[in-house]
Order: structure tokens, then sequence, then C-alpha cells
């Protein structure tokens, strides 16, 4: 018994960690968006993102 609830909190930390990821993924990308629409920005600096897996 122990161990099926032990599983199923795995699977929702994994399910949240992917979430959370792709949240942040989402604002990094609108920021970069952000950047390229907004001229005041003269040195474009790089932003390395990493894309959620799944």
């Amino acid at each position: 018994m122990d161990q099926i609830l032990l599983d199923h909190r795995m699977q929702i930390t994994q399910y949240l960690h992917q979430m959370m990821e792709e949240y942040v993924y989402g604002i990094q990308l609108n920021l970069i968006n952000h950047k390229k629409n907004n001229h005041r920005f003269e040195n474009q600096e790089q932003i390395i993102i990493n894309k959620p897996l799944g």
C-alpha cells in the first residue's frame, strides 16, 4: 500500500516539475519576444533557454 502511494507521489511530483518547466519556458519566450519588439534594447544579449522535455 505504501509503495502505491509513493509511486503516485512521484508521478505527481514529476508532473508538477514538467508544468513548472513549461511555464518558465513560456515566460522566457515572452521576454525574448518583448525584447525583440522593444527597440530600446541596443545590445541584444543571447538568452539560452532549455526547452522542457515531453
